[in-house]
């Protein structure tokens, strides 16, 4: 009925109303964007709409720029958010080519990494500010350089402790000590052996020695499986650090990565910490470090799970 009415009030009306009414309506239902009209007043549809040093149209935000893609842009240069941006890697890390990106954030002593390796300019946009460096790879030092990898790994003598005592991960998830001393040209070295520590093994006073797996340094340096104190003469076996065992005086003592006998698994019963699991199994202390009421000491706090501990180790 008010379809009725409106039509024909309408028609009462002179022909240029009757025209401005139409007009309105059609406004109104959406019509005159499908006949036509631009739905984004000063926008783009197309490269065609585009000139200058602007001539990409980048439809889904209806504005020219001057590139979607670095591959728009000269050698050398990346594009950030519709912009052809030239640079270092480290001063344009995480630089979104859309116009609706962020912009980039220079990396201060660090790299611009994706992965494990250094950003190239068609990559930069994917790239994070970080330093994938350890001890075990020179130091915790990443320096850009215009070596292969894009950076070097070293160490500050001033800061042996900082840049060489940190811990590293081993391929089996395992933190591991690989050196304690900074060299004269900047790499991190053990000292009692002037070499880094690899593998399993970690850097003591008595020199590289693989606490995890030798029955004569078994958790820390010179703890002996052979001997019927600290595990079992007959079974001699280090088992992922801590002795065989056949009672809980083969693992209490000062200073140890054990402090009790525990049945892990099918093969023995071994030497660990009460209060520290890794993969939800009792286990012993890595890198010699001490256990204590609440699990593995490491820098003055105790962690109680492995995947707390390597956390830990890797935000170091």
């Amino acid at each position: 009925m008010t379809g009725r009415l409106w039509q024909h009030g309408s028609m009462n009306l002179p022909s240029h109303a009757r025209l401005l009414v139409l007009l309105v309506g059609l406004a109104a239902s959406g019509v005159l964007g499908i006949i036509g009209c631009d739905a984004v007043p000063g926008g783009c549809r197309s490269d065609a709409d585009c000139n200058g040093s602007a001539a990409i149209c980048d439809v889904s935000a209806a504005v020219c720029v001057a590139c979607l893609a670095s591959s728009d842009c000269e050698e050398g240069a990346a594009c950030c958010q519709g912009d052809c941006r030239t640079g270092t890697v480290e001063e344009l890390s995480g630089c979104d080519a859309a116009t609706t990106g962020d912009g980039p954030t220079a990396c201060a002593d660090q790299v611009c990494i994706v992965g494990e390796a250094r950003a190239a300019i068609a990559t930069v946009g994917d790239g994070v500010c970080a330093c994938p460096c350890d001890p075990a790879s020179g130091g915790t030092v990443c320096t850009v350089d215009d070596s292969a990898a894009g950076f070097t790994c070293g160490c500050d003598r001033t800061d042996p402790v900082g840049t060489c005592e940190a811990a590293a991960i081993d391929a089996a998830g395992i933190p591991h000590r690989p050196a304690d001393s900074c060299s004269p040209d900047n790499t991190c070295f053990c000292f009692a052996t002037t070499t880094v520590c690899t593998g399993s093994a970690d850097c003591t006073g008595a020199g590289c020695v693989d606490l995890v797996n030798d029955a004569a340094s078994c958790g820390v340096a010179g703890r002996a499986c052979t001997d019927d104190a600290t595990g079992i003469a007959a079974d001699a076996r280090c088992l992922s650090g801590g002795c065989a065992c056949n009672a809980a005086s083969d693992c209490t003592g000062a200073g140890l990565n054990v402090d009790s006998c525990a049945f892990v698994n099918d093969e023995a019963s071994q030497c660990v910490c009460d209060n520290y699991t890794s993969a939800g199994a009792p286990a012993a202390c890595p890198m010699g470090l001490a256990c204590e009421v609440g699990g593995c000491v490491f820098e003055g706090q105790a962690y109680a799970d492995r995947d707390a501990l390597v956390a830990a180790v890797a935000a170091r």
